[in-house]
């Protein structure tokens, strides 16, 4: 539940930064590519109102 809260916040900012990062996953005996996908919202340097907050997806 607070999961979806945070990131109901993060998605419907009008600045939104977005990552998606590679890392090394262990499946089965062997390492596959997995991708972990941030998503950030911070509007301090613009001077915005709502609290910064990140949301990761892995």
């Amino acid at each position: 539940m607070l999961h979806t809260l945070i990131a109901a916040h993060v998605v419907t900012a009008e600045l939104l930064h977005g990552d998606g990062t590679t890392v090394p996953l262990l499946a089965r005996g062997k390492t596959v590519t997995a991708r972990l996908w941030t998503y950030l919202q911070d509007d301090r340097p613009f001077a915005g109102p709502a609290p910064p907050a990140a949301v990761f997806y892995f």
